[in-house]
């Protein structure tokens, strides 16, 4: 669970409502769905992973979690 200043913003297992993460934090697609799934006229296994990201989404991961956590830690340091 991520908590930013005693509040509870996310958990694993959530909707994930924020794209840009690098694609090694997040949990792999399984090739099945990529195979039946569309967007448009073409497979998504047709199309660059970070579109199908897009329209697909993700739920928040233990590693994506962390992650947010660092640069929460990291933009409070720097401040004056």
């Amino acid at each position: 669970m991520l908590f930013v200043a005693g509040i509870a913003v996310a958990m694993q297992g959530d909707k994930c409502r924020h794209g840009g993460f690098p694609e090694e934090l997040l949990d792999p697609i399984p090739q099945h769905e990529l195979e039946s799934s569309w967007i448009g006229d073409k497979r998504a296994s047709e199309l660059p992973i970070d579109l199908v990201r897009h329209f697909r989404g993700d739920c928040w991961n233990e590693n994506m979690l962390e992650y947010v956590a660092k640069v929460i830690n990291q933009a409070i340091e720097a401040k004056p």
